[in-house]
């Protein structure tokens, strides 16, 4: 019994789920993923990899189509397979562009057109060679997730810009006014992608432990600064536009007015979130907000659409026509503020999840030799941190370092103990001692013994 190191209940190699054999030629069945979400994840993405691979091959080899079976009718908007509407988009917006003459070289719509349908192609190209860094996980590389997911997005958004003869008829107001104009989608082709990867930032740089509240205050003041300079300018020109009085605060703009009036209300929430409470309270507080929007979105609409539906389409034809403005930012206030106050990994367990169970730790672990406690596989620490103990091989460990130095992911496990020890002692030294007992010395006649 004096030779068990072990503690009640301990998991042994036997149990299932645990190796008995190591390294990448182990034959026994071993712990990993999950068929869902993992492996699916993983088989879809190669799947939708292979299918863009055949669309891109049908796209370059196309293949020549007969005569038409009627040619009396001609198509009212003729589009390009639904793969390539980025394309079209990113040619459609190249007429933002000004034609200019350079040492007699027209640079024309066509000649934006083309390079900006490249630049996709050449990012993709070039990427490989820019960005040579050793980490593939988007949590230790925000910068580069946050510059894919924006080039997703501006993917997107060209694809619905190419598509926006079909859009503006079709979303309109009862009386037949337009809800999307042309205008609201080229600025969606311009502010979105910025925000998406700004967030897509946030999340990660939070996700990776890293102090955030700087950063987050920077872009939530930038979000009002927006919102506000913008509603100001909006209200300048119907200032100067010429309209009377009754006009500028009619019973329609002083509706208008309560919905800008929430979204900066928004921002400065969002902003004081960030700024002054820290993450528990900031969550409760961003929650709370959150669902005091959506109750009064949902009652004071309702009550415009059943009782006051001009004043509605009033409303949405300036929401919507600045939904870049009025619904961009402040959502994108709210998920930076959100993300911001998320709860992150610890720093070690960020590291640990790159652990993809080798056991090279467990072969040079000299603990493991003597420690029954380190059975089950991988190394103590491993263990630890999963809380398959109860903290014994913590104490146990050498801080050697034979496993971080064979670690084929560089993590460092001593730190980590080190870590773990001088917290486990700091919440000790908080417990208040309970004060000796008393014991009270035996007499004899009044005599001390």
């Amino acid at each position: 019994m004096a030779a068990n190191h072990g503690m009640a209940g301990v998991r042994s190699e036997r149990e299932i789920g645990f190796p008995t054999q190591y390294g990448p030629t182990r034959s026994d069945p071993k712990p990993g993923h999950a068929l869902v979400p993992h492996e699916a994840y993983r088989d879809l993405v190669i799947i939708l990899l292979m299918t863009g691979v055949m669309f891109l091959l049908t796209g370059i080899a196309v293949p020549e189509l007969g005569k038409s079976a009627n040619p009396d009718v001609v198509a009212a908007v003729e589009l390009p397979d639904w793969y390539l509407l980025w394309s079209w988009g990113l040619l459609k917006i190249s007429e933002l562009f000004p034609e200019v003459e350079i040492f007699g070289l027209t640079f024309s719509v066509l000649f934006y057109g083309f390079v900006l349908t490249n630049i996709p192609f050449i990012l993709l190209f070039l990427w490989p060679f820019i960005d040579k860094g050793t980490e593939s996980r988007p949590a230790k590389s925000a910068v580069r997730a946050a510059i894919g997911v924006a080039g997703i997005v501006w993917v997107t958004t060209a694809s619905i810009y190419s598509v926006n003869v079909l859009i503006i008829p079709r979303f309109v107001t009862v009386e037949g006014v337009s809800l999307v104009t042309d205008d609201t989608l080229k600025w969606m082709f311009i502010v979105q992608p910025v925000l998406a990867g700004l967030a897509t930032y946030v999340a990660l740089r939070r996700l990776a432990f890293k102090p955030m509240r700087r950063i987050n205050t920077v872009m939530n003041a930038g979000a009002f600064f927006f919102l506000a300079v913008l509603s100001l300018a909006i209200l300048g020109v119907s200032i100067t536009s010429g309209a009377s009085l009754p006009q500028l605060f009619s019973v329609e703009n002083l509706w208008l007015g309560l919905y800008v009036g929430l979204a900066l209300l928004t921002g400065i929430i969002a902003l004081y979130i960030v700024f002054f409470l820290d993450e528990a309270r900031g969550r409760r507080t961003l929650f709370r907000w959150i669902a005091l929007v959506l109750l009064f979105l949902v009652a004071v609409s309702g009550y415009l659409i059943f009782f006051a539906q001009p004043i509605f389409d009033h409303v949405q034809v300036f929401i919507m026509t600045y939904s870049h403005i009025f619904i961009a930012l402040p959502v994108f206030a709210i998920v930076i503020a959100y993300f911001g106050q998320r709860t992150p990994y610890s720093d070690y367990e960020f590291k640990l999840n790159e652990c993809y169970q080798c056991g090279r730790c467990h072969l040079v672990c000299p603990i493991t030799k003597v420690e029954a406690d380190a059975l089950g596989g991988l190394n103590l620490v491993y263990n630890v941190y999963k809380r398959q103990h109860d903290g014994v091989p913590m104490w146990a460990c050498l801080t050697c370092d034979a496993c971080s130095a064979v670690c084929p992911v560089d993590i460092n496990y001593s730190d980590y103990v080190l870590t773990e020890r001088a917290r486990v002692m700091k919440e000790r030294r908080r417990i208040p001692e309970r004060p000796a007992a008393t014991i009270p010395a035996a007499t004899d006649g009044g005599r001390r013994i």
